[in-house]
């Protein structure tokens, strides 16, 4: 007799999946879905900054700016090309020329504001200097165009006529004026000060040699300090006691710790 032969019992590899797999793949599922959102709504938000600055900006009558900012890469890359007709940078003799051209590229006049004769752009390299990145744009209008594109003011608001004088005569060709309301203005003239030989006087010149003032330089060597001069200091703040406001200007930050 033969055994009808039947089929083996099959086995299926597949299993039914728990409840908490499935759990993990909705989270997963809804945290793609989230941050596919998160990235839409990022995209959307920088599209209304960009209209708002926009909006702001052109309706500005000016536009103030660092000449950093004034690149491709800040805000002012949201206005059409050729929307500013005048470019002014102050203090163009303290800035490097390729800083400028930032600014200068975004309108077809400039005005150049400063002093080619103060302290220009601090350069670290000294080869860079030498290669001529030290001279300013300023600088080089001057010596391309000379008085031809120059207009000087000639009067100056802040100090006394004899303080003003030897910079006048050194730079200036003796051309700078001081303006009537301070030309002959002493410390004596405020409300409250004293009048005396400290101050009748609108320059006063202390000699410290010989008077064991020593100069004393920082460990890192980055700045110079004098603690006796505090002394000197102390003596005009007593003169000047009453005065709602004293300034003293500091030829190193060595001396601003003292």
């Amino acid at each position: 007799m033969r055994k009808k032969l039947t089929s083996p019992p099959t086995c299926s590899t597949s299993k039914k999946p728990d409840s908490s797999h499935i759990k993990n793949q909705q989270a997963n599922d809804k945290g793609y879905q989230t941050r596919g959102k998160l990235s839409e709504l990022r995209k959307e938000l920088k599209d209304r900054e960009r209209r708002a600055v926009g909006r702001i900006l052109a309706n500005a009558d000016v536009v103030l700016s660092t000449l950093t900012t004034a690149s491709d890469d800040g805000p002012l890359k949201n206005l059409p090309q050729g929307h500013f007709q005048v470019a002014i940078i102050d203090e163009c003799s303290q800035a490097l020329e390729v800083a400028c051209w930032m600014a200068l590229f975004r309108a077809p006049k400039c005005i150049l504001a400063g002093d080619h004769l103060q302290l220009p752009p601090t350069i670290v390299s000294e080869v860079a200097a030498k290669g001529g990145l030290e001279v300013t744009l300023m600088e080089r209008a001057m010596r391309l165009h000379g008085e031809a594109v120059v207009r000087m003011l000639l009067t100056q608001y802040r100090m006394h006529e004899l303080i003003m004088r030897w910079s006048s005569d050194r730079l200036y060709g003796g051309r700078l004026l001081a303006h009537p309301s301070i030309a002959a203005h002493l410390l004596r003239d405020l409300p409250g000060v004293e009048d005396n030989d400290d101050t009748a006087l609108p320059l006063l010149l202390i000699d410290t040699a010989g008077c064991g003032m020593v100069e004393l330089d920082t460990p890192d060597d980055e700045s110079k300090g004098n603690e006796e001069l505090l002394h000197v200091f102390w003596h005009v703040c007593r003169v000047c006691a009453s005065c709602s406001l004293l300034v003293c200007v500091c030829g190193h930050d060595g001396r601003l710790k003292d």
